[in-house]
């Protein structure tokens, strides 16, 4: 069986979608005797490496308007071989071109929503999602062998615009850390926290609706002594240079350079580092998919703190965390509850491990894309 991913980048710096196609493909290549190949645009930046098991094949990029005739060609003949398609992407010109060229044939088509669907995507370039909808959006996702939404939010969101049939729900999923993990003692003396300090850790892409500036307006609301326990240590690569500034000047603005660390983008040891010297773990972002990082934080015991745009309702039914209105009082009281806590905060980082176990654990996800391939899956 032949089974194609296709996502427009691998990039490194696409963040959790691109990590997960990746994730997904190597693991099925790994785990099934099926064919699996990994489409995408040419780029210059650096991407994740796959194996020799997966076949990564990059279109090129068209240099004016002479160059898109020979990609289509080209794009048509590799969805025309697939036998099982999953589209991660609905909004592009390629996203509907693979649904137009794969559906006519033997393909089963499957287009991963993550997100795209939702409020605050939709409002964005209001005038242009409504013509996309209207001209090829609607008709491509009508057609699809199935809609997978990560969350049942997202489920919701996507039944409410009518689209009813085989509306599949896998939860992206993580591995839980291995091996030896660093101890919370040596990781906090890393990074220069004292034993009293109770670290917020907020890991990702640092972006304006991410919510890295209510973060800090909240904790600058709080009483100064409360302030004096608190250490903010983000973790992540800016949008861009104007939202560095922005950031930055804040902190200062807000006297909060003795609470906040930067340190940039991390990946294996540092990552782990930070997470081991966390207490808690926050993003209060306006709008999610269902984010990679809190799922991260989960499965290494860190209760969180997250909006009701990060689509997650289940950390706190299942008391792993917090699911606040996403304003700075809201914020501010969620984090001064757990400050409170002391050594009770220990019942919430049990509910978070058993949580990511239960629900978001990497293997109940491939095992889910399994049962979709092989034709067992459930809505």
């Amino acid at each position: 069986m032949k089974v194609l991913f296709f996502i427009e980048s691998l990039r490194l710096s696409a963040g959790g979608t691109s990590l997960e196609v990746f994730t997904m493909a190597e693991r099925l290549a790994h785990e099934t005797d099926v064919s699996v190949s990994v489409l995408t645009l040419a780029t210059q930046e650096p991407s994740h490496q796959l194996s020799d098991k997966v076949t990564h094949i990059t279109l090129p990029r068209p240099s004016g308007v002479l160059g898109w005739p020979g990609a289509w060609r080209m794009m048509k003949k590799i969805f025309e071989r697939q036998e099982v398609v999953f589209l991660t992407g609905i909004w592009g010109p390629y996203d509907g071109l693979g649904m137009r060229y794969a559906w006519p044939h033997r393909a089963r088509v499957f287009v991963r929503i993550c997100g795209m669907l939702e409020p605050y995507i939709l409002k964005r370039n209001r005038w242009k999602k409504r013509l996309a909808l209207r001209c090829y959006v609607r008709r491509n996702l009508a057609v699809a062998s199935g809609l997978i939404t990560n969350s049942l939010p997202e489920q919701n969101w996507v039944r409410g615009l009518g689209f009813n049939h085989n509306i599949l729900r896998i939860p992206n999923g993580v591995e839980r850390p291995t091996g030896d993990c660093q101890s919370r003692a040596s990781a906090r003396d890393a990074f220069g926290f004292q034993a009293d300090h109770f670290v917020l850790l907020y890991l990702g892409r640092i972006h304006p609706k991410k919510g890295l500036a209510l973060l800090l307006d909240s904790i600058a609301e709080m009483g100064e002594v409360v302030r004096s326990k608190v250490h903010l240590l983000v973790a992540g690569r800016f949008s861009d240079q104007d939202y560095r500034r922005t950031i930055e000047t804040r902190v200062g603005d807000l006297s909060l350079a003795r609470n906040v660390t930067f340190i940039g983008e991390v990946e294996g040891s540092g990552k782990e580092s930070a997470f081991a010297s966390a207490d808690c773990f926050v993003l209060p972002s306006e709008s999610e998919g269902l984010p990679n990082a809190v799922l991260e934080a989960l499965a290494r015991r860190l209760p969180v703190i997250v909006t009701e745009g990060c689509n997650m309702p289940e950390v706190e039914l299942e008391r792993a965390g917090k699911v606040i209105a996403r304003n700075k009082e809201s914020l501010a009281a969620a984090i001064e509850m757990f400050i409170e806590m002391g050594e009770s905060i220990e019942d919430y980082r049990q509910q978070a491990g058993m949580l990511s176990e239960t629900c978001f654990s990497l293997d109940r996800t491939v095992d889910s894309y399994k049962e979709v391939i092989f034709g067992k899956a459930a809505s």
